[in-house]
């Protein structure tokens, strides 16, 4: 009875990350060259050697924010969500809140560090259909965006305009680079 539990918990999870796959934000890349003055004004384009791979991302942002990661001509659409505070939240999920609807992000494992004043946890997980299209019209009709980092504590804030512009030009980027 054990292993057949067990099994069946395996087989979810497997299926669970299938469905999470599919629905992941992957798209065939153009050239860097399909990007005008404007488009690369405010971000800036890494390589790693070792990996074969390139980052888009927006310069010198820190908290949340979308990035670009490509390989092989596939890119794919990665967010960062960043708490930072003086206490612990210990966060495993996150909730977006706009034009009265809601969307949950579970399951996170962040990473954790101390720095002198203040804690910080930090999670970088592949974007999916459903955040890029509830961000995007978001950001169409120009409403305001909530966002809840919860966990052993909760702690809630908004999207700033600054976080807006970055995540605007990252999307930006990503609709006229892919195929």
């Amino acid at each position: 009875m054990k292993k057949l539990i067990l099994f069946t918990t395996f087989l979810l999870s497997v299926l669970f990350q299938a469905q999470s796959m599919k629905d992941n934000l992957k798209a065939k890349c153009k050239d860097f060259s399909e990007l005008s003055m404007d488009d690369i004004e405010w971000i800036k384009i890494t390589d790693d050697k070792f990996e074969n791979r390139s980052f888009v991302e927006f310069k010198n942002a820190y908290y949340n924010r979308p990035y670009l990661s490509i390989k092989d001509g596939l890119m794919n659409m990665r967010f960062i969500w960043k708490y930072q505070g003086e206490e612990w939240i210990f966060f495993d999920k996150i909730i977006l809140l706009s034009n009265g609807k809601k969307i949950e992000i579970n399951n996170l494992e962040p990473e954790r560090d101390v720095s002198i004043g203040y804690v910080t946890e930090t999670v970088d997980i592949s974007g999916t259909k459903e955040i890029y299209n509830f961000l995007n019209n978001a950001f169409l009709t120009n409403s305001d965006i909530d966002i809840r980092f919860q966990g052993k504590k909760v702690y809630d804030s908004k999207f700033k305009n600054s976080d807006i512009k970055i995540f605007k030009s990252i999307f930006n980027v990503y609709e006229k680079l892919k195929k």
